[in-house]
């Protein structure tokens, strides 16, 4: 199966992000221009670093690929950070919510024609491909996240449904920390979830999601083990 521990390399960004989240929040909590310009600064820089080897290779001056260091790999997470933040704390009006929410779900299925139709993560592919660095996805992600909050925003749900949301919500960490162990053991035992069709592709999703959050829940109950989860 060869070695899985790269795939842990998010807790690592979710570690540096926790760290300077002190520093993130006093600079864009009192102002909404200064969270978007936060926001739009990181991602674009992100973006920049992410396309910088096509442009030069356009020019007739063809780089490497650039190292997945601080300064050019993790503030693009910072920006998404900030982004998740942008659309809680500083919302899209609630008139535009809906053209927002539209616009994302136009974009997702722009991404599942270029997923259909094999565009691969490499050249200007990168521009509509389903790397979560592209920027069609890195568009996608938050006009649909932007505009959910937006509409939702009024929702009210009973004090049952919150208690069993807010579970779910604190056992999300420990779903990032197995999900991955978990797709390999499905796809190894289950028959017909290891091929790349789209079918077998949702199962797994579907499957791999549920596990991960009942053990998730289940170690949130265990002394010692839950300080992790």
């Amino acid at each position: 199966m060869g070695d899985q521990s790269p795939q842990l390399y998010f807790l690592w960004l979710i570690m540096g992000l926790s760290i300077v989240t002190p520093v993130l929040g006093s600079f864009v909590a009192q102002s909404k221009a200064r969270a978007w310009a936060a926001m739009g600064v990181s991602l674009a820089w992100g973006l920049s670093v992410y396309l910088a080897p096509n442009a030069f290779e356009a020019v007739g001056q063809p780089t490497g690929v650039i190292s997945g260091a601080v300064l050019t790999y993790w503030i693009f997470y910072v920006g998404h950070y900030l982004a998740g933040h942008v659309a809680f704390a500083h919302p899209v009006r609630r008139r535009l919510a809906p053209a927002v929410l539209a616009l994302g779900i136009a974009l997702l299925a722009v991404l599942g024609v270029c997923g259909g139709l094999g565009i691969e993560n490499e050249g200007w592919g990168k521009l509509v491909s389903g790397n979560y660095r592209s920027p069609l996805n890195v568009g996608a992600s938050f006009a649909l996240v932007a505009g959910l909050l937006a509409v939702s925003r009024e929702w009210e749900v009973s004090d049952r449904v919150q208690g069993v949301l807010r579970r779910l919500g604190d056992a999300s960490f420990g779903v990032f920390l197995c999900h991955f162990v978990v797709l390999i053991g499905v796809r190894l035992l289950v028959p017909g979830l290891d091929s790349g069709g789209t079918l077998a592709c949702v199962g797994a999703w579907v499957l791999v999601l549920g596990l991960s959050w009942v053990l998730s829940l289940i170690a949130a109950r265990i002394p010692c083990v839950r300080a992790v989860f």
